[in-house]
């Protein structure tokens, strides 16, 4: 009579233990779910912060260019401050690493325009000011540019 017992109580424990083991496992799969989706909000979070810095520093260089003289190395340096946050901008889809392809692209040869129009020290100061007039003219349409992308 014992061991009918105990086989009734196995029979009617086994599905209980198999629903709880189930259960242990459906939480820690939502768990796991859920510590993915924190991953993937900070990751936006960071994509965002970086986009917001790169249309910021970009707007200010436009400005800057429009309002004030800039030198060489103040062109120089703005690129590339640009090109650091570009490359620190996330590209999950194709369509945003296609963006930041362009974005590279754009700022590498802007960057090439202003040290190609680095002034010569043998040029006079009227032909050094052109020169960096027209940088500034050939950056402010590349940072335009930027901003569709």
């Amino acid at each position: 009579m014992r061991s009918n017992r105990s086989s009734h109580w196995t029979i009617v424990f086994a599905p209980c233990l198999l629903v709880a083991c189930t259960i242990v496992e459906m939480r820690e799969d939502n768990e796991r779910r859920a510590q993915r989706v924190r991953t993937t909000e900070l990751q936006l979070e960071q994509e965002t912060r970086t986009q917001t810095q790169l249309q910021a520093e970009r707007q200010r260089l436009l400005d800057d260019l429009q309002s004030r003289e800039l030198t060489f190395n103040e062109l120089e340096s703005r690129l590339a401050e640009l090109q650091r946050l570009n490359a620190a901008s996330l590209a999950a889809t194709q369509e945003q690493q296609r963006q930041k392809a362009a974005r590279e692209r754009q700022l590498s040869e802007a960057s090439r325009q202003v040290k190609d129009l680095r002034p010569d020290s043998t040029l006079p100061q009227a032909a050094k000011a052109e020169r960096l007039d027209a940088a500034r003219r050939k950056l402010r349409k590349t940072l335009e540019l930027l901003a569709d992308t």
